[in-house]
C-alpha cells in the first residue's frame, strides 16, 4: 500500500476495508473478504488505484490492468505484471482536476438506529469534504450514494476520520474539532407511518390513529410545523380543524440537530 487512511473491519463478517491515499491521480478503497488468510498485495506501486502507475505518464496511464507492463513500476516487478495475490481496489476515483485529493476510509454501518443503512460502507474525501457510501456485492462496489448535502456544513468542512460507538453508530470528525453523528435524512421519517390507518392531516374526522415509532429511531430535522387544535371546549369533534401556528425550514441549533426517541437496545 501507499498511505492507508483508514482501515476497518465489518463487524458482521470480518471483511476488511482500507482507504489508501493515492500519489496524485487516483484515490482507492480496498476490500478483502473476512475469509482471507491475509498476505494480499494491494498493488502499489505497480498500480495507483486500478491504473498503471508510471510517474512519466502522469494521470494519463492506462486504466486496464491487462495493459500494464513491468515498466509501469520503478523498480519493476519480476514476472507477471499482475502477480498472484494482487488484489486491485474495489473502488477508485480521480483526485484531479477538482476538489478531491485524499480518501478517508470509514466503516460498514452495523448500528441499530438506522436498519435500512445496514451494509453501507461510508467513506469520504478530506479536501472535498464529501461523505459517500457504497455497498459491496460479489466484490463489486454498488449503489453509490452521496450524503454530503445532509451534513448541513459549509464548504470548509475538512473530513479527517470516521468512528463508531459501542452500538455501531457512525460518527465523523473534521479538522476544526467537530464531531458529527450520522443520521438518516428527513424523507426517511414519518410520524404516522405506512402501517397506520391514516396519516397526520390538517383536518380529520374521528379518532386519530398512529403507528408506533421504533425505539431505535433518531432523525435529523430540517423542517417542522406546529399545529394547534381550533377547539373552544377543549374536545376535538368531527369537523373541527387544526390550525398551523408556526412553520419553519430553519430549526436552528447545530447542523446535525436531532430528534431522539427511545434508546438503542
Amino acid at each position: 500500500m501507499r498511505n492507508p487512511w483508514r482501515n476497518s473491519f465489518d463487524q458482521q463478517n470480518g471483511d476488511l476495508y482500507v482507504g489508501d491515499v493515492g500519489q496524485g491521480c487516483w484515490e482507492e478503497v480496498n476490500w478483502t473478504p473476512g475469509t482471507s488468510t491475509g498476505g494480499e498485495n494491494y498493488g502499489w506501486r505497480l498500480f495507483e488505484g486500478r491504473h498503471c502507475y508510471n510517474s512519466l505518464q502522469g494521470c494519463g496511464a492506462t486504466a486496464s490492468p491487462a495493459g500494464c507492463t513491468p515498466a509501469c513500476s520503478d523498480p519493476a516487478p519480476v514476472g507477471d505484471p499482475l502477480p498472484s495475490g494482487t488484489r486491485l481496489p474495489i473502488w477508485d476515483y480521480s483526485s484531479g482536476p477538482g476538489p478531491e485529493c485524499t480518501v478517508v476510509g470509514g466503516y460498514v454501518y452495523r448500528g441499530c438506529r438506522m436498519p435500512n443503512f445496514h451494509g453501507k460502507y461510508f467513506y469520504g474525501d478530506y479536501c472535498a469534504g464529501t461523505v459517500l457510501s457504497f455497498e459491496q456485492s460479489g466484490g463489486v462496489a454498488t449503489n453509490h450514494q452521496s450524503w454530503t448535502s445532509q451534513l448541513g456544513t459549509s464548504l470548509a468542512f475538512d473530513l479527517t476520520s470516521f468512528g463508531t460507538d459501542a452500538q455501531g453508530e457512525l460518527y465523523m470528525t473534521d479538522r476544526d474539532g467537530l464531531v458529527y453523528m450520522a443520521l438518516p435524512p428527513l424523507p426517511d421519517f414519518e410520524v404516522s407511518g405506512t402501517g397506520a390507518a391514516d396519516q397526520l392531516l390538517l383536518s380529520k374526522d374521528g379518532d386519530w390513529t398512529w403507528e408506533n415509532l421504533q425505539a431505535t429511531s433518531r432523525q435529523s430535522i430540517s423542517t417542522y410545523r406546529v399545529y394547534r387544535a381550533n377547539v373552544a371546549d377543549g374536545v376535538f369533534d368531527a369537523g373541527e380543524t387544526f390550525d398551523c401556528v408556526n412553520s419553519s425550514t430553519s430549526p436552528g441549533g447545530t447542523p446535525m440537530r436531532t430528534l431522539g426517541i427511545g434508546a438503542c437496545p
